[in-house]
């Protein structure tokens, strides 16, 4: 169990950070600063929502969503660690690896200025995580909340060996129509599309969503931008020491099959995710540390895709 009251005895400082539990149990931190607001839940070490004041969301986060500690939660920024999607070899195991499932330690509160908070959580491996996967680690991800929403994962490798491993922040923003949005970043780039058995192609030009897409681009290195015309404005992602991007929306007919996933809400997102993953993944020696990070911004609509 996760002592509420003592959290918040311990880092609600000043009343930027509200330690609380969900109707389901699973504890929750509300961050409040001048320019922003934010919602973090320990189950899975997830930021669930951001949000500039006077603006619309920006990170989605689906009515279906479970409220259950130990199940993963459909949006905002899930962590993949230390596989994405499934291992060929052990298709048994969790999608997304073994830490969206974990109980996170709140290590840190601390108010940077009026408008900028940030708040730091850890999770260090386990009988239960090494079950899964046989090796001792320390993860620290690190939300800074403020005019800009900036995300750092960090990796270490406790063991006397090295490891492999991939990761990505599997980033949900809400959009008012997917249909209209259009992704720049990734013109000229080749990518695999897992909805046609990873069939290689290259983005000729900025993305428009009309179907169900699923692709994973490597050795990308690259900002992305979501215009959003719906709702005026660019989503800006830039990444550091983040090499692929995946971008990802079920559509119509894969909405339909996922409990915890509205039928219609394929409308309202999109996911552009950062990460290290297949041939990008890390090789991390001992003793060593990796660091990944992702800021995130938002500012009027640059460019109306045609």
């Amino acid at each position: 169990m996760t002592d509420i009251a003592a959290l918040h005895a311990a880092f609600g400082g000043d009343g930027r950070f509200r330690f609380d539990a969900t109707p389901g149990g699973i504890p929750i931190v509300d961050v409040t600063t001048a320019s922003a607001v934010a919602r973090i839940s320990l189950s899975g070490g997830q930021i669930l929502g951001y949000q500039i004041s006077g603006c619309e969301p920006v990170l989605w986060l689906s009515q279906l969503a479970r409220d259950e500690p130990g199940v993963p939660i459909r949006g905002g920024i899930p962590i993949c660690w230390p596989w994405f999607g499934r291992p060929a070899a052990a298709a048994d195991k969790p999608a997304h690896g073994i830490v969206r499932q974990a109980l996170w330690e709140c290590r840190r509160c601390v108010a940077i200025s009026d408008s900028e908070s940030e708040i730091e959580l850890r999770l260090c491996d386990s009988e239960k995580t090494r079950v899964l996967w046989p090796f001792g680690f320390e993860l620290v991800v690190c939300f800074r909340i403020g005019p800009t929403l900036a995300v750092t994962l960090s990796t270490r490798n406790i063991n006397k060996e090295p490891f492999m491993f991939e990761e990505a922040l599997h980033s949900y923003f809400a959009v008012e129509n997917s249909r209209t949005i259009t992704i720049r970043g990734v013109e000229g780039r080749p990518y695999r599309d897992a909805t046609r058995s990873l069939a290689e192609g290259v983005e000729c030009k900025p993305l428009r969503i009309a179907a169900e897409t699923d692709r994973i681009y490597n050795a990308a290195h690259t900002w992305s931008a979501i215009d959003d015309p719906g709702n005026a404005r660019t989503i800006h992602i830039v990444p550091s020491d983040a090499a692929s991007i995946v971008i990802w929306n079920p559509w119509q007919a894969k909405a339909k099959r996922m409990s915890d996933y509205g039928d219609l809400e394929y409308r309202q997102m999109v996911c552009v995710e950062n990460g290290n993953i297949r041939s990008d993944r890390i090789v991390l020696e001992a003793g060593a540390e990796h660091t990944m990070q992702c800021h995130i911004s938002v500012g009027s609509l640059e460019f109306q895709g045609t």
